[in-house]
């Protein structure tokens, strides 16, 4: 594959991409952009109109009109500000639901907005600015010629294509059954595996399944524990150790938002979150040592790889690393696993049909 060829049609595509041709004409005719939805959504939505010089005169959104927007300093209005001026607008609707779409789009319609008047952004939520790439094209080039087989380089360049122009991903989509354990992973009856991010024991599970039940020892971390009640009803019957902490570059306390789902995640505020110890990797006195560890901790990847540099430069444990959660994780963390141990062969896998579910192996 020629990666700067590729990476120069996808450049040329995410200026002409439909949503914004229609948008650029709305803009010429006069028209003032809102975005309907003030959550993450509308702010990717934001970002991809602020790459392209198109200025959005206001969110709206019906929970949180009358104030003002942190991160754009623009106004949240709501659908009844705008009712007198109906025709002077142009709506786009961003939310990441279809039913709350067809919620807002329906509300729009019964105050007498058109249906040319509104525009569905609910894929924007993937999208990432065309400045980035641009930014960051030497860190991509440069993962994209350490990466070991061509399975791996196309589901990088098809993974770069999905964030910037919202392409197709099927192609190189793998069964989901198989994340972390690629068949490139060739698990023995002598594993020790460290599973960051242990949620409720599945991939734990899924790892005693496939060594047939034969390993030396599990090493769980989870820090929700909503999630350990599960854990150990899932694992009852098996060999394991919970550590109830999450994984970081120092042993320390954060705050966590912890959502009871799968995505809870480390937080930068303390505005409803919870305290939570963290530790690094290299602080912990595992009785055995390691030979595979996954981590899946939606963002906190690059600060646990830092906290288990030792671990990873001294024994060259497999390694599953999910590398979607921030926009730079797609380099940093490739780039960084290779600077710990360059010793490290590098493979890259997709597991769904978005931009998520993105791992990177290095073995």
């Amino acid at each position: 594959m020629d990666f700067d060829r590729e990476i120069q049609e996808i450049l040329e595509f995410a200026h002409n991409m439909k949503e914004i041709r229609a948008i650029k004409e709305q803009v010429l005719a006069g028209k003032k952009i809102v975005i309907f939805g003030a959550g993450n959504c509308g702010h990717e939505v934001w970002r991809s109109l602020l790459d392209e010089g198109i200025e959005v005169k206001a969110f709206c959104d019906n929970r949180r009109a009358g104030t003002i927007d942190r991160e754009t300093s623009l106004p949240i209005i709501d659908a009844i500000q705008m009712a007198n001026d109906i025709k002077n607008y142009f709506i786009l609707i961003s939310v990441a639901d279809k039913p709350v779409y067809e919620l807002i789009y329906h509300q729009l319609i019964q105050m007498g907005f058109q249906s040319s008047q509104c525009l569905f952004m609910k894929d924007y939520i993937e999208k990432i600015p065309a400045s980035f790439l641009i930014k960051y094209k030497y860190q991509y080039h440069k993962v994209f010629h350490m990466l070991e087989d061509e399975l791996s380089r196309k589901v990088y360049i098809e993974r770069i294509k999905r964030v910037y122009i919202l392409s197709d991903i099927l192609d190189v989509m793998q069964p989901e059954k198989d994340q972390y354990f690629d068949k490139l992973v060739k698990l023995t009856e002598q594993e020790v595996f460290i599973d960051c991010g242990a949620y409720i024991g599945d991939t734990a599970i899924e790892f005693i399944k496939r060594t047939n039940g034969k390993y030396q020892q599990i090493y769980m971390f989870e820090a929700e524990e909503s999630k350990y009640a599960q854990i150990k009803s899932s694992l009852k019957d098996f060999k394991y150790k919970l550590y109830p902490y999450g994984v970081w570059s120092e042993n320390t306390k954060l705050y966590f938002e912890a959502g009871g789902g799968s995505a809870s995640k480390v937080s930068a505020t303390d505005t409803g979150k919870t305290e939570i110890e963290v530790v690094a990797l290299d602080h912990i006195a595992f009785d055995k040592v390691p030979t595979f560890i996954k981590m899946d901790i939606e963002g906190s990847e690059k600060q646990a790889l830092l906290g288990a540099r030792e671990l990873i430069s001294k024994y060259t444990p497999k390694l599953a690393i999910c590398v979607y959660h921030k926009p730079e994780d797609l380099f940093e963390l490739p780039l960084l696993i290779k600077e710990i141990n360059p010793k490290y062969k590098l493979y890259m896998r997709q597991y769904s049909d978005h931009f998520a579910e993105t791992v990177c192996y290095a073995l």
